[in-house]
């Protein structure tokens, strides 16, 4: 667990060096860009990969790969199609297309499928992330805070319907008994 932690804040820390060196003066908006776009999609995968088992080749959580998919086409569909269909300006006034925040809808629903699928202990650090892309959001002003909620509502419950629970069926067998071992994720 301190091992996946730890992965998560260097990615981050050398994320936020690389960006604030090419951002000037619109460094949270910019950081708020890689995160939902780069840092977290990348975390997402990096938790399934995290989550396998690399003794056995075929033992690779393609299942939660593939929930992963499904999750991100669903949660991009259904903000795309809100977009295209709501005609609300940006509080900045650059376009019509406020509502709901996709950069807050990537990252919540990054953040809600480690969640539902390895536990809320994976899914601190990109819940923290995710809620700072909220937060760059409405400080850019390309949002309103309803937008970021919405957009928080959408990712987040695109994960939760369409992931789940990485569960485990662990064969064991030794000289004295066979058995079944059952691990499920809180």
């Amino acid at each position: 667990m301190s091992r996946f932690l730890l992965v998560g804040a260097v990615c981050v820390a050398v994320s936020c060096g690389a960006v604030s060196g090419a951002c000037g003066g619109d460094f949270i908006e910019k950081m708020g860009d890689f995160i939902s776009f780069k840092i977290l999609p990348v975390y997402s995968f990096g938790a399934t990969v995290y989550n396998s088992d690399w003794d056995k080749w075929y033992d690779y959580d393609w299942n939660g790969l593939k929930q992963l998919i499904v999750v991100n086409l669903i949660k991009s569909t259904v903000v795309d199609g809100i977009k295209e269909n709501v005609f609300e300006m940006r509080p900045n006034g650059s376009g019509g297309d406020s509502f709901p925040s996709g950069h807050t809808a990537n990252a919540f629903a990054q953040a809600a499928f480690i969640h539902r699928r390895y536990g809320i202990k994976q899914a601190i650090v990109p819940y923290v992330l995710a809620t700072f892309v909220g937060f760059s959001r409405v400080e850019a002003r390309m949002h309103y805070t309803h937008d970021v909620l919405a957009g928080a509502a959408i990712g987040f419950l695109s994960a939760w319907i369409f992931a789940d629970e990485k569960k485990q069926v662990v064969v064991s067998a030794d000289t004295q008994s066979v058995g079944l071992r059952f691990n499920f994720v809180f």
